[in-house]
């Protein structure tokens, strides 16, 4: 298995349901981590072809999909999760990200926001458009502007930074949507560090799910994505792809949960919005 980062808590939780599920079949999982690199994730699957894998569940980290289509023809049975390539005849699992983007930006603005701002992930994965694109459509179907979007990746660092940059805005949002958790976090510090109220004087909801969510000081609203669904539809395909099993549907997008928290309010601080 590889994916791009150890470090997100979603896709460690993704490895570590894998890894439970195959070993019910008596299968070793082998997790390589492509530090969000195309040439790293090429190097690992040059690696792990070389012992002689028996299938490959990935999470690619870019756009890029030949080396993928490569491993496939080779006879190795590969199959995409939560993130995939729509052109590419491999089985994906994903979220609907479209729809779980749509529904937080629609909660914040029956919450009574408008000026929303997202802050994104890796711009090319399919994901994050689909997110982005859910969060657009929203705020034009509401009226409001949609062009407040920032950000270029699933880190804490990106969320820490590009919260900084706007809060020296004369004009700060009333809302963020972070399309990670990881994200979210890295925007919490930023917002705790310029003594903002999360959600008095800024409301905070964030794509991905994860238990301590509802241990944080202001428990955070979140889209949560089914992990366990997820990882055992992608075990089921990989093991049906071994014993050359046909599969009747490869294209699965499950349907995403919004989890209402604390952190967002429908009373907005006035002096934010002069």
């Amino acid at each position: 298995m590889i994916i791009p980062s150890l470090n997100n808590p979603f896709f460690a939780g993704i490895a570590s349901e894998i890894n439970t599920e195959l070993r019910k079949f008596n299968y070793i999982t082998i997790i390589s981590d492509s530090d969000e690199n195309v040439e790293t994730e090429k190097m690992e699957l040059l690696q792990l072809t070389a012992r002689n894998i028996e299938g490959l569940i990935i999470v690619p980290c870019g756009d890029q999909w030949k080396h993928i289509k490569e491993i496939q023809d080779q006879g190795i049975p590969v199959v995409c999760i939560d993130r995939y390539f729509e052109d590419l005849d491999i089985p994906y699992i994903s979220t609907d990200n479209y729809q779980g983007a749509y529904k937080a930006t629609r909660h914040l603005i029956e919450n009574g926001h408008s000026r929303i701002t997202c802050i994104q992930g890796v711009q090319t994965s399919t994901p994050n458009r689909l997110r982005v694109k859910g969060f657009i459509d929203a705020m034009k179907e509401a009226g409001f502007e949609s062009e407040n979007i920032a950000g270029d990746d699933f880190t804490f660092q990106n969320g820490y930074l590009e919260t900084k940059l706007l809060l020296q805005q004369k004009l700060r949002p009333t809302a963020i949507f972070t399309l990670s958790n990881t994200i979210a976090m890295g925007c919490m510090k930023a917002l705790k560090e310029e003594q903002i109220n999360v959600p008095n004087d800024i409301s905070l909801i964030t794509f991905d799910d994860h238990p301590y969510l509802d241990y944080l000081s202001t428990p955070l609203s979140s889209i949560a994505q089914p992990v366990s669904d997820i990882s055992k539809i992608a075990v089921k395909f990989l093991l049906s792809k071994i014993q050359n099993k046909e599969i009747t549907t490869s294209q699965v997008l499950l349907k995403p949960v919004l989890i209402s928290r604390s952190s967002i309010s429908s009373i907005v601080n006035t002096k934010l919005q002069k």
